[in-house]
């Protein structure tokens, strides 16, 4: 008398089909804490620069995953906070989803000519202290948390949040 063991198969697709949802859920929570942190931030930085007529920063989130990214009215630095994607080509497929400044943005100087990038001045406005400009200040200024470490406050602020997400939607795609 032997041992047999039915149903492996169908087991092993299962648990492929309950890391696959799994993975989808907790990707699609990151997606929307990306989101959440990068229009934070936007709301947290200084405007240096009013217009629209400054170019928009492309989202590495295609239009189904981030469809209402309206930079209208936005200044430069703003518009150059934007969420990158990094994908790992490996058998995981891992993706990150990074919240940064595009320091390569084109960005006007003092006559408005694009000589220079939003990287010239974005480190500095995140990095050290200073008093906030009559642009920033219309944006509702330190009352409104416009200021210095825009991006990484506006991660901490949303990080417990992202994370109950996240483990929300694994917890869904195993049937918890």
């Amino acid at each position: 008398m032997g041992l047999k063991v039915k149903g492996v198969k169908p087991t092993e697709v299962n648990l492929a089909n309950i890391a696959k949802r799994s993975s989808a859920g907790a990707r699609s929570a990151l997606i929307r804490g990306a989101i959440e942190v990068r229009n934070l931030s936007r709301k947290y930085a200084p405007r240096l620069h009013t217009g629209d007529q400054y170019e928009n920063s492309e989202s590495g989130l295609s239009k189904r995953d981030d469809p209402n990214d309206d930079q209208t009215g936005l200044g430069v630095l703003e518009k150059s906070i934007n969420i990158t994607v990094e994908r790992d080509d490996s058998r995981s497929g891992r993706h990150t989803f990074n919240v940064a400044v595009d320091e390569d943005m084109p960005s006007p100087d003092s006559k408005g000519n694009m000589t220079k990038k939003v990287g010239d001045y974005a480190t500095i406005m995140h990095e050290t202290s200073y008093n906030l400009g009559p642009v920033s200040e219309e944006k509702g200024g330190r009352a409104e948390g416009v200021g210095e470490k825009y991006l990484e406050r506006a991660f901490l602020e949303l990080e417990d949040s992202i994370k109950a997400d996240v483990a929300a939607n694994i917890g869904k795609g195993i049937g918890k």
